[in-house]
């Protein structure tokens, strides 16, 4: 019989047990193959003392510590490189290596040097900040006892994988798609006795299995686990994959062939599951992009567990919220949601494939501001097609919407393998690509750069001045944030009246207050036509929608109309498409 030894290696989060993990220790105990999860990253992290494991995992440090062990030939570059960083977080980095060194050596010693009759493999699941302690760990672990070493996580598909295979000969396995599938498969197929396999699409995801770190975080130290881990949490899954599964720069369904939307029971029974095992209201949605069900799914969840109502954070595409009874939903229902914006520009929006407008998503932004609900997003930058224009672009419509939330982050775009944008460079503007010079340019031994697929690459753009562009994003977004923010900054805090553009009517004026560019409102009246299209272009209309509904009035009129709102800039235009801003 086999036996599989799931590693949790470090670098991984403290305070949130690995979902993926839990997961698949579930599917395969369903499968009949037995599974132990070693959360050695606890281990680790009580070894070093929390404050310098949190500050390995959260920079290049830590991946250095098992590099340095892994390649030891590369020990004295690793010092060189981070010199500076080490001196100013005051770290002796050969003590850190010894540490780790034995650290990892005890770890082995204990778990492997007792008999077994049984064959066992060792799976490392890696995340970004696990695949150097996973891949010193496993050739330790195969010199030392000959066992296979199996990896999966997106490190590990397509000609990713198959360069570690290449590189590091104790790897016999990668899995980077269909993970719980494509391990069930391979284990079972090493035995000829009977065992179920059970097929691992969305609709049959069991629930996560979260004993072993519960098990783990009971026993650290008391001192430890008040400190770092009194507050973790529990995933469940909504969804896996992208139904839209279209933008040239996304590898979300890497690890998943489609989209699979799991049904209402399933997602009820694990809430159930999960606040009964471990009496806790400490769960976390993972979710990627709602399917059709997820008004039902919130409906169901309310009304059996009502004290959770409130916690269910959902993902969507803009094209999926462009009704304003959503909002209206959303909020009655207290639910805060991601949604994905992306770009402000209409170029950039097109050439990524994103499957929305510009127009679209302002209009999605004003009804979360209208109905109050938490709206969070993000704006990339860095694209290697991305110009001036694009920029001087987005600046006019932020000044525009500067009374609608801000995104919580301007993120730098990241080539990653596997996406359109990385299949087809040319077409993007992209002359030269490859392993990211800051960090698997330092981590790899010169003579192995060219052999390693990475699966982050750094680029060269055709297009001039990214370095300069990024720069004046995230300074144009800090001034967005600034504007937005600045009425709860002042020294009297009191709740906000009145967005910084807002409206008010009755059966004869619409009023519109714009408090975006002076410090005082100015107030707009409208009658007549432009307060009918004021009203009516609530939402996006076309000028197509407003001749059919309006027959009354010439084009001319309209147009006329249009173009005086439109230059109060309190209504926005893109293309033949028009949207009133006031919320």
């Amino acid at each position: 019989m086999t036996n599989l030894r799931l590693i949790c290696a470090p670098f991984a989060q403290l305070s949130l047990p690995s979902y993926d993990v839990a997961v698949l220790k579930a599917y395969l105990q369903r499968a009949g193959i037995e599974v132990a999860i070693d959360t050695t990253y606890l281990e680790y992290a009580v070894q070093l003392g929390g404050e310098l494991y949190q500050s390995l995992y959260s920079s290049t440090l830590g991946d250095a510590v098992f590099s340095a062990l892994l390649f030891p030939e590369n020990r004295e570059r690793l010092i060189k490189e981070f010199a500076s960083l080490l001196s100013k977080e005051e770290l002796d980095f050969n003590e850190i290596v010894e540490t780790t060194e034995r650290f990892v050596e005890e770890y082995i010693t204990r778990v492997f040097d007792v008999p077994c009759a049984d064959e066992i493999i060792v799976l490392f699941h890696v995340y970004t900040k696990q695949l150097f302690p996973a891949l010193y760990m496993g050739k330790r672990i195969n010199e030392r006892y000959g066992l296979d070493i199996w990896l999966s996580g997106y490190h590990c598909g397509g000609d990713c994988g198959k360069s570690l295979l290449a590189l590091f000969p104790h790897i016999k396995k990668v899995f980077g798609s269909n993970i719980e599938q494509s391990i069930i498969k391979e284990t079972s197929s090493r035995h000829a006795a009977d065992r179920p396999v059970f097929k691992t699409d969305a609709v049959s995801v069991p629930t996560p299995n979260y004993e072993d770190f519960t098990r783990a975080a009971a026993n650290l130290p008391h001192e430890f686990l008040g400190k770092y881990l009194n507050q973790y949490w529990y995933q469940v899954e909504f969804n896996r994959g992208c139904p839209w599964n279209r933008c040239a720069f996304c590898t979300l369904n890497a690890q998943y062939p489609s989209f699979e939307q799991r049904s209402v029971d399933s997602i009820t029974e694990d809430y159930g599951t999960i606040q009964s095992a471990f009496k806790t209201t400490r769960l976390l949605v993972t979710s990627r992009n709602c399917s059709e069900n997820w008004k039902d799914l919130v409906l169901t969840l309310n009304r059996k567990y009502p004290g959770m109502k409130g916690t269910y954070d959902l993902s969507f595409k803009i094209a999926d919220l462009l009704n304003e009874e959503d909002a209206r939903f959303l909020s009655d229902n207290d639910i805060s949601i991601l949604v994905g914006v992306e770009s402000l520009s209409k170029k950039c929006l097109r050439i990524i494939n994103k499957g929305q407008t510009v127009i679209e998503s302002i209009a999605v932004l004003k009804y979360m501001e209208r109905h109050g609900v938490k709206c969070f997003y993000n704006l990339m930058c860095g694209l290697p097609f991305e110009t001036d224009d694009d920029f001087k672009e987005t600046q006019r419509v932020v000044d525009e919407i500067i009374h609608l939330p801000p995104p919580f982050s301007m993120e730098r775009f990241r080539l990653t393998f596997g996406s359109e944008i990385q299949a087809n460079p040319e077409r993007y503007n992209i002359k030269s690509m490859g392993i990211r010079k800051n960090i698997e340019g330092i981590l790899f031994p010169v003579a192995l750069q060219d052999k390693y697929v990475p699966f982050f690459m750094d680029f060269e753009s055709t297009v001039c001045g990214i370095e300069q562009r990024v720069k004046k994003f995230n300074q144009l977004i800090k001034e967005w944030t600034s504007k937005y923010y600045a009425y709860a900054r002042k020294p009297i805090v009191r709740p906000k009246q009145h967005s910084l553009l807002y409206m008010r009517k009755n059966e004869w004026v619409i009023e519109v207050y714009d408090a975006r560019f002076t410090d005082r409102y100015q107030i707009y009246p409208l009658f007549g036509l432009e307060r009918i299209l004021y009203e009516y272009c609530d939402k996006v209309r076309s000028l197509t929608e407003m001749q059919s509904t309006f027959p009354d009035f010439s084009e001319r009129d309209i147009l006329k109309s249009l173009d005086n709102l439109v230059c109060k800039r309190i209504m926005f235009k893109e293309d033949a498409n028009f949207l009133s801003l006031a919320i």
